[in-house]
């Protein structure tokens, strides 16, 4: 009877471990994609500077 909250406590406490872990990682996912699509966006207009200089 004493082991029942504590498994509780412990599932609980694992569920709530995960879901940090889940969001951390799609925190980290979107800014990585942010950076990528900058970088991206910086490239390409960098590329056309160059073209539009180069002519």
């Amino acid at each position: 009877m004493v082991l029942a909250p504590v498994i509780a406590l412990t599932l609980l406490v694992l569920a709530l471990t995960l879901l940090v872990a889940l969001t951390l990682l799609v925190v980290v996912a979107l800014t990585l994609l942010v950076l990528v699509a900058l970088t991206l966006l910086v490239l390409v207009a960098l590329t056309l500077l160059v073209l539009a200089l180069g002519r």
